[in-house]
């Protein structure tokens, strides 16, 4: 896979910015908080559909913009796709590839497989199981669709259950056949 080109609008920093990459080696240099993060996040974005570091997709946004745009040109098994990433205020996003729109965004995760590591990953190794799990999912979905399914579908059900734990909280009470239900679910999932 080799991206050819990128183009920012309204991305973090950026108002906009065109790049062009060559095949063999591309370097990013500059004074700290130019943005160069912010560049290797919006290739991410490209890919993945979400910013590495925000989970937020208004905190991609240029201050005051109501919207951003990504463009790339990307070369993969000798054919080349035009991808672009629209996300508009209030929570809008289109992710367009040679022209057809996905439907959903999980269609996309895989297509353009990526990894990033940043400095703050350390937390892969001295931190705890999540940032470990997350990491490993992030992977794992990329190159298994049946995966990416899968634990969908475990944390439709995990957001179902705790918020049905919370209501029996509130209520005072314990419904223990609906919690059987939840986990038999979360467990054919898992």
């Amino acid at each position: 896979m080799f991206l050819h080109s990128l183009s920012l609008h309204n991305f973090k920093n950026y108002e906009h910015k065109s790049l062009q990459f060559s095949e063999k080696l591309n370097c990013f240099t500059g004074p700290n908080g130019v943005g160069k993060t912010n560049l290797l996040d919006a290739i991410y974005y490209l890919c993945i559909t979400r910013s590495y570091f925000n989970s937020t997709d208004q905190y991609n946004l240029r201050q005051g913009e109501p919207f951003f745009r990504l463009d790339g040109l990307i070369e993969r098994s000798g054919s080349e796709y035009e991808v672009k990433c629209v996300y508009q205020l209030p929570r809008k996003k289109d992710i367009v590839v040679n022209d057809d729109r996905r439907k959903r965004l999980s269609d996309h995760v895989g297509e353009f497989p990526v990894v990033m590591v940043a400095p703050d990953d350390s937390k892969l190794i001295i931190g705890g199981g999540e940032e470990r799990r997350r990491f490993m999912d992030t992977l794992l979905t990329q190159v298994d669709r049946e995966y990416l399914e899968a634990l969908q579908a475990y944390n439709k059900v995990l957001t179902q259950r705790n918020a049905w734990l919370k209501r029996m909280e509130d209520k005072g009470y314990v419904d223990t056949t609906m919690i059987a239900t939840y986990d038999e679910q979360l467990c054919a999932h898992a």
